[in-house]
C-alpha cells in the first residue's frame, strides 16, 4: 500500500470549518438548548426581580446570565472566527505524509505512530481533521481525489479509529454581515 503525501494551504474557511468540528459538541443543537435555558432562566430573574427589587443580587444574577447568553450566541463564534483568521494568515504551507502505521509532518522532522495514541477523525464537507494526541492536521477535502479519500479513510478504519461525521451549517455572523455592507 501506499502513503499518502499532501502538501497544501489552508484558507480561513477551512480553518473555520475544523475548529467547527473539534467544537462539535458545545456547537449545534446543545449550544440552542444552552441559550433556550438561559433565555427561561433570565425570563425568571427578571420576573422575580420586579417583584422584589430590592434584592440586588437577582440584578447582578439577571447580569450574569444576558451576559453567559450573548457569549453563547455570539461570543464563541467571534472568538472561533478570529482565531481561524489568525491561523489563516501565517499563510504557511504544510507537508504531510500518512501511512498505515504513522503520520510524518514538518518536512520528515516529526512522525506519530498511531499505536498508543489518543486518536480522533473528523470528516465535515469540505475538510478531514485528524487529532493524534495534541498535534492536529486539517486536509481539505479540495487537494484529495476519489481514490485518496477512500485510501485514508481505509487507513484510519483499518486502525480502528472511528471517524465522526460533522454537518457543518455554518450561520453567517454580525461581523460578516458588517463587512459585506
Amino acid at each position: 500500500m501506499t502513503d499518502l503525501k499532501f502538501r497544501y494551504r489552508l484558507s480561513e474557511e477551512d480553518w473555520i470549518e475544523a475548529l467547527l468540528c473539534l467544537d462539535y459538541r458545545r456547537s449545534g443543537k446543545f449550544r440552542q438548548i444552552n441559550i433556550w435555558i438561559l433565555s427561561i432562566l433570565g425570563a425568571a430573574a427578571l420576573i422575580a426581580y420586579i417583584r422584589s427589587p430590592d434584592k440586588f443580587f437577582l440584578f447582578l444574577f439577571l447580569a450574569v446570565i444576558i451576559l453567559l447568553d450573548f457569549y453563547m450566541a455570539y461570543g464563541m463564534d467571534f472568538l472561533r472566527n478570529r482565531k481561524a483568521r489568525k491561523l489563516a494568515s501565517m499563510q504557511g504551507e504544510y507537508e504531510i505524509e500518512i501511512s498505515d502505521r504513522q503520520v510524518v509532518y514538518r518536512e520528515g522532522k516529526a512522525k506519530i505512530k498511531y499505536s498508543g495514541a489518543k486518536i480522533k477523525w473528523f470528516r465535515s464537507d469540505h475538510v478531514y481533521v485528524l487529532k493524534i494526541d495534541r498535534e492536529l492536521f486539517v486536509l481539505p477535502r479540495r487537494i484529495l481525489g476519489v481514490q485518496q479519500e477512500e485510501r485514508l479513510e481505509t487507513i484510519f478504519k483499518n486502525t480502528n479509529v472511528p471517524m465522526i461525521e460533522i454537518r457543518v451549517e455554518r450561520r453567517e455572523s454580525i461581523w460578516e454581515r458588517k463587512k459585506k455592507q
